[in-house]
């Protein structure tokens, strides 16, 4: 078995990488605010960062002064990611055989 990481693998159900497709897109967008950085997630505009640790804690109180994302967007970005990445559709298939 392996595990398909291709959107155009020949065989893929169509609607499986549509909906990957708008995962993928999802994930850009919180890339765009968001940073993983080691054990931490940060803020791309000011740098403030909480500990994976916090995870259920609201971002809020680690913006720094004035930053442009400390009134808007999620305030729990890895909740929101973790929500973002399980509709994230795996398809496993069987080189002979096809998908399962």
């Amino acid at each position: 078995m392996k595990c398909g990481e291709d959107f155009d693998r020949e065989g893929r159900p169509r609607e499986v990488r549509r909906l990957n497709q708008v995962v993928e897109a999802k994930v850009q967008r919180w890339g765009e605010q968001w940073q993983l950085r080691g054990t931490f997630v940060a803020c791309r505009a000011c740098g403030g960062q909480q500990p994976i640790s916090e995870t259920g804690q609201v971002f809020q109180r680690n913006h720094r002064d004035s930053c442009v994302f400390s009134g808007n967007h999620s305030q729990i970005p890895l909740g929101e990611l973790a929500d973002i990445l399980s509709a994230w559709h795996l398809e496993l298939w069987d080189d002979e055989k096809g998908f399962e």
